[in-house]
């Protein structure tokens, strides 16, 4: 997909045969790809604002059941620089 300028809460998909790619726009773009969930299916999520309000926005359903089985949608992109930052110093925990 080009990079395209979305507003939070906003979704494009791609589908091809039975694997889906879903791009979500939050604080930051997620990308989720699927072979498991309708990514037609949107959801609704609530996120706290600056302010501290909460705000209802529409979320494709790959993005709703990746962070409830996997804790937040950036997990893997944390777990995967800490394993970066073990490998150069050389010592694991």
């Amino acid at each position: 997909m080009q990079p395209v300028k979305m507003v939070k809460g906003e979704s494009k998909r791609l589908t091809r045969e039975h694997t889906a790619y879903v791009q979500w726009m939050d604080t930051k773009c997620v990308h989720a790809v699927t072979t498991a969930f309708d990514p037609a299916t949107i959801c609704e999520v609530k996120r706290k604002e600056k302010d501290g309000t909460l705000v209802n926005f529409a979320c494709p359903l790959t993005v709703v059941q990746y962070v409830r089985r996997m804790g937040s949608a950036d997990s893997f992109a944390r777990e995967l620089r800490n394993e970066k930052t073990h490998s150069k110093s050389g010592s694991r925990k």
